[in-house]
């Protein structure tokens, strides 16, 4: 956290073992290991970067947000209980524009027009409907 992205200083939410489990039942990290492990048996956990192996890192969508758009940091698209419904909107609809550049890129992320073409617009959006575009966006961004 002492580290800056673009001269600017990222916040990172951490938490223990017990938060998770007191939040969400379960360890989700742990959970996605088994998942993969049940799936593929050979699969194996290591520190070790180089091994040309498949990797799995992880990553969170303020983050990368910072990285791709360090000129619009930072963008709070996350609904949040004392900030507006209708101002999160607004940075929604910055976010998912400054996605769109990544349209122009070399090499060009393809279909994002298409990924965030929503109707009704973000601003007639309802919190439910909004939560899931935001699911939606995070996944993006953390793939």
């Amino acid at each position: 956290m002492r580290e800056k992205i673009h001269g600017k200083n990222l916040s990172v939410f951490t938490c223990s073992k017990s938060f998770m489990l007191n939040h969400f039942g379960v360890v989700r990290g742990e959970e996605v290991v088994k998942a993969i492990r049940k799936r593929m048996p050979a699969f194996s956990l290591t520190g070790d970067l180089t091994n040309k192996k498949h990797v799995i890192i992880e990553t969170f969508p303020t983050g990368i947000t910072l990285g791709l758009f360090p000129d619009a940091f930072p963008v709070k698209y996350k609904i949040k209980h004392k900030v507006k419904f209708e101002t999160t909107k607004m940075e929604m609809v910055r976010i998912i524009n400054l996605v769109k550049r990544l349209s122009d890129c070399n090499p060009p992320v393809h279909n994002i027009e298409d990924f965030f073409n929503h109707s009704p617009g973000v601003q007639a959006m309802s919190k439910k409907v909004y939560k899931n575009l935001e699911d939606k966006l995070d996944a993006f961004l953390c793939v």
